[in-house]
C-alpha cells in the first residue's frame, strides 16, 4: 500500500495496531479454550478410572461373595452358582462397554486438541504422541489397548466360578 498523506499513514497504522491487538485477544482466547478442552478431557480420564476402580471394587466383591457362599450349604445351591456368575459376568459387560465409551470419547477430544495445536507455535501432545509412535510402537502401548483386557479376565474367572459350581454341588 503507498501512502499518499499523513492521514492515510496514521489510519493505517492505527488500523495495524487494532490488528495486532484483535490478534492478541484471539490468540489469548483460543489459548483459554485450549486449556479449558484439555483440562475437559482430563476430566473424563479421571471418571474413567473412578469408574474402573469402582467396578474392579464390585467384581471383587462379587467373586469373594462366590467364594464364601461355596462354603455354606444353603447358599450352595445350582441356582445361586449360576446367577452370581452370571451377574459378574453383566457387570463385566457393561464395565467393557463402558471403557470402550471413554476410549473413544477420549480419543474424540485429542483429535479436537490436535487440531488445536495445529494453529500453536508449539503443540505438547502433538508432539508427545508423536514420540510414543502414535501407540503403535514397542515401548508404549496405549492404556485403551490393555484396559479392555481386565473385565474379560473377570468373565473368564466368572465362567471358571460357574463351572466349579455346576461340580461343586
Amino acid at each position: 500500500m503507498q501512502v499518499q498523506s499523513l492521514e492515510e499513514f496514521v489510519n493505517f497504522h492505527r488500523d495495524l495496531q487494532f490488528m495486532d491487538q484483535m490478534t492478541m485477544e484471539e490468540n489469548t482466547i483460543n489459548f483459554e479454550l485450549y486449556k479449558f478442552y484439555v483440562e475437559q478431557a482430563e476430566k473424563v480420564s479421571f471418571k474413567r478410572a473412578d469408574a474402573n476402580k469402582y467396578l474392579l471394587t464390585v467384581n471383587t466383591f462379587v467373586i469373594g461373595l462366590f467364594s464364601i457362599s461355596m462354603n455354606f450349604e444353603a447358599l450352595a445351591k445350582p441356582l445361586w452358582n449360576y446367577i452370581v456368575p452370571a451377574s459378574g459376568a453383566l457387570i463385566c459387560l457393561a464395565w467393557y462397554l463402558m471403557i470402550k465409551s471413554y476410549s473413544a470419547l477420549n480419543s474424540a477430544k485429542f483429535k479436537v486438541i490436535h487440531e488445536m495445536e495445529k494453529s500453536m507455535e508449539f503443540g505438547p501432545f502433538t508432539m508427545e504422541w508423536e514420540f510414543a509412535e502414535q501407540g503403535k510402537g514397542k515401548s508404549y502401548k496405549p492404556i485403551s489397548k490393555v484396559e479392555p483386557s481386565i473385565p474379560l479376565i473377570f468373565i473368564g474367572l466368572y465362567a471358571c466360578a460357574a463351572i466349579f459350581g455346576i461340580y461343586a454341588v
